[in-house]
């Protein structure tokens, strides 16, 4: 269950994009999705490639404008690749424009 009060927030989703491998992961507000994405920042200009759970690997996501309402519960499942085994780093809700 989502410890927020009901509102509109921004959700950001941290993850580990590791060098080999292009994991996808999918985000589920209760059982709808909300978006999914895959971790291939190798292919990204700037991107340092590296297999080790560090800040060189760690992105994120942003979801704008998702409603919240009591009671309701919030999933990624995570398809890992090669090596990569899809890590999750954090969860945040934050107010909609409100950056962190």
């Amino acid at each position: 269950m989502i410890p927020y009060p009901p509102g509109v927030y921004d959700v950001v989703v941290s993850y580990w994009d590791l060098y080999p491998g292009i994991s996808t992961w999918d985000l589920y507000l209760n059982q709808h999705k909300l978006g999914s994405w895959k971790g291939n920042h190798e292919n990204t200009l700037g991107h340092e490639l590296t297999n080790f759970l560090d800040g060189n690997s760690e992105t994120r996501i942003s979801f704008p404008n998702v409603t919240v309402a009591k009671g309701d519960s919030i999933m990624i499942k995570g398809s890992p690749d090669g090596i990569e085994p899809a890590p999750v780093n954090y969860i945040a809700f934050l107010p909609s424009g409100v950056l962190d």
